[in-house]
């Protein structure tokens, strides 16, 4: 099952926390999901800052970072029981878009 979902971050805002449930968009729990997330560069242009995964941090040459402050981008963690997604990291006042599949049993 796939779903888009477009969100802008506030002034001083750099955390975001969608529960698909509440917005309507996924109601099994318990599945897994993969996500890309976008940030929305004007009208037609987009750039992926965190890909595919779960728990992600993009990675650099030399290995993993310890913490996504060391990168300063977008970290995300899914609770797959209640299909919450939060993410840290964003850029204020910023819109994003987010892809997700979960991927059915």
């Amino acid at each position: 099952m796939f779903e888009e979902y477009e969100f802008q971050t506030g002034v001083g805002e750099t955390t975001k926390i969608l529960d698909f449930v509440a917005l309507g968009l996924f109601t099994k729990r318990n599945l897994p999901f993969i996500f890309q997330l976008f940030k929305i560069n004007g009208v037609s242009s987009s750039a992926q800052v965190v890909g595919e995964g779960k728990s992600v941090y993009p990675s650099r040459m030399g290995g993993a970072p310890d913490t996504a402050a060391e990168l300063k981008v977008p970290f995300c963690s899914i609770n797959e029981s209640d299909n919450t997604f939060s993410f840290t990291g964003l850029d204020s006042e910023t819109a994003y878009k987010i892809n997700v599949i979960q991927k059915q049993s």
